[in-house]
């Protein structure tokens, strides 16, 4: 429910397109809805830049979105890359 209220603020209310960097407000009302995951991040020094959601794992970097997803796959859904940039990886659901 927060990361959906986040992402409403995000994309309706502050009009950030993805991949952009999240303006002070908004970082500040990310660090209120996320406190102890932003403390964990900050505490455990994972490679992670929370102004635009992105974790760098390996050299790879690979949005907070991408996660959400696998996050809502139901069994047996699949995913596909449909192109591949020098750092972007673009992918979508397979919809049987």
């Amino acid at each position: 429910m927060r990361r959906k209220l986040f992402y409403f603020l995000k994309a309706k209310i502050f009009k950030i397109p993805e991949g952009e960097r999240i303006a002070g407000l908004l970082l500040l009302i990310k660090y209120f809805l996320f406190p102890l995951y932003s403390l964990c991040c900050k505490i455990k020094n994972i490679n992670y830049d929370f102004e635009i959601d992105v974790y760098t794992i390996n050299g790879i970097k690979l949005h907070g979105d991408f996660f959400y997803m696998l996050n809502n796959l139901d069994i047996g859904e699949k995913f596909k890359i449909i192109k591949r940039n020098d750092s972007i990886i673009t992918i979508e659901r397979v919809i049987n």
